[in-house]
């Protein structure tokens, strides 16, 4: 199988390819490096570096593939951050909207006919009831970012319906955690890297609210392993191009909430004893909790999480003190 993975040189892309290597595929990475790291990149990797908006760059890379009924796309690249999609709309439905749809564009030039969407639960907004969130749960995106991931859903599966295309949209919560032993998260907006960060830094790391109504008073979020979200990718690829029906989405994540308090605890358990936060007054717009209901990846793709929240707050702390060092 040949797999294309855009977006490859990301924290999430990164560790697909990888994964997708282990497995015996041959993988061709396409990422601008806007964002993305080239180190994350392994040398096993077949790399082009380019925009997706560019079609005659994607043109020149979709060339390669010899078998398209045994290749597809883990399409990966795109914007993702919320609060910068409210300061520049029309970049993030630019890059997530319309790069994917000129994307499937040129698949269907070349007889590509299957993709798997990386999604996000922000195609959900902020439900404050009905949680477990499921697929059937009602779409009321709250920021460009997410309508711009709904929009690309849409157009996906409406292109899927008139033609021979196969997708599927996976909508993952908080993605953290690591399997790779080069890449790792560095958002500035993720709770992991920011603990991290604030340790290494020696300064207190801000849970903002502790008046939630939550058992413990902060907010309750579901995280995934990043390796356990690499899976689910490569099975959703997998049935898809063996012609399996699948739903148009699915939710991916732990089916678990953790709160903000759960995982500053976990974390001086497992890796450090010493380490100080302060309580700050609840951030505008911010949900009590949201957690994922995820049966039908359960049921249609054979797939359920592997690791837990001690897993995944160790292995992004390895990974966090490899970088630095």
């Amino acid at each position: 199988m040949t797999v294309i993975v855009t977006g490859v040189a990301g924290y999430i892309g990164s560790h697909i390819a990888t994964a997708l290597l282990a497995q015996g595929a041959k993988v061709i990475g396409i990422d601008n490096l806007s964002t993305g790291k080239i180190e994350f990149i392994s040398p096993e990797i077949d790399f082009h570096r380019g925009d997706i908006r560019d079609k005659d760059f994607l043109t020149k890379v979709f060339s390669q593939i010899m078998n398209p009924e045994k290749s597809g796309v883990i399409h990966c690249a795109g914007v993702k951050f919320p609060e910068e999609s409210m300061q520049e709309p029309t970049k993030y439905f630019d890059i997530n909207t319309n790069g994917t749809l000129g994307l499937l564009g040129v698949m269907a030039k070349f007889q590509i006919n299957s993709i798997v969407f990386s999604s996000s639960c922000s195609v959900y907004g902020n439900p404050t009831e009905g949680i477990p969130i499921s697929e059937k749960s009602n779409l009321e995106p709250v920021s460009p970012y997410g309508h711009s991931k709904l929009l690309a859903e849409r157009g996906i599966n409406v292109i899927s319906q008139y033609s021979k295309l196969s997708s599927v949209s996976l909508r993952y919560f908080n993605v953290a955690g690591n399997n790779h032993k080069m890449a790792y998260d560095s958002s500035m907006r993720n709770i992991m890297p920011n603990i991290y960060r604030s340790v290494t830094s020696k300064s207190i790391f801000t849970v903002f609210g502790n008046d939630y109504p939550t058992p413990d008073g902060s907010c309750v979020r579901d995280y995934i392993h990043v390796s356990d979200l690499a899976e689910a990718h490569i099975t959703a690829l997998a049935k898809i191009i063996s012609g399996q029906p699948l739903l148009p989405a699915y939710n991916l994540g732990s089916s678990t909430g953790y709160s903000v308090f759960e995982i500053v605890n976990s974390f001086k358990e497992f890796c450090q004893p010493k380490f100080d936060f302060r309580v700050a007054s609840r951030r505008p717009g911010d949900p009590a909790q949201i957690y994922a209901d995820i049966s039908a990846a359960n049921s249609d793709l054979d797939w359920r999480p592997k690791f837990g929240l001690k897993e995944i707050i160790q292995s992004g702390w390895v990974a966090w003190n490899r970088r630095i060092s």
